[in-house]
């Protein structure tokens, strides 16, 4: 089942993105010491996550740092890091596919990432209030 643009998912990312400032910065390897184990989720964000465990993320595949495919042909970069983390924490899977890079054709229910969030307008997309990493190099 595909969805459509969701007010509940996108609340529970920010929750989660807000938990999650500053590991960057301190290490994403140190991570599990410095987000808490329980997310405090309502009860309808609960059952929304209980009903789709399973989210495809678009990931970009040649914005290295950010997202990228490895040599060995896997997703790599701090966004997926960040998916990684938000995974365990809320015991969903990501199912992460390549981005086609054009959010009026995109099939996954997310997009990982994109430099320019007007590109979303008028499309089933939208982009989180406060984006979790900025680049001077994105405009």
């Amino acid at each position: 089942m595909k969805l459509i643009f969701n007010t509940t998912l996108i609340a529970i990312i920010l929750l989660l993105l807000t938990q999650l400032e500053g590991v960057v910065q301190q290490s994403i390897a140190a991570k599990n010491q410095l987000i808490s184990d329980e997310v405090n989720l309502s009860a309808e964000e609960k059952q929304w996550l209980r009903m789709h465990p399973v989210i495809t993320v678009a990931v970009n595949q040649g914005w290295a740092p950010i997202a990228f495919v490895s040599k060995s042909k896997e997703f790599r970069g701090v966004t997926v890091d960040y998916l990684k983390t938000i995974e365990s924490m809320l015991s969903i899977r990501f199912e992460l596919v390549p981005s086609n890079e054009d959010s009026t054709i995109e099939k996954a229910d997310i997009i990982s990432s994109l430099a320019n969030p007007n590109a979303l307008i008028n499309t089933r997309y939208s982009a989180l209030s406060k984006p979790y990493i900025t680049s001077p190099y994105a405009q």
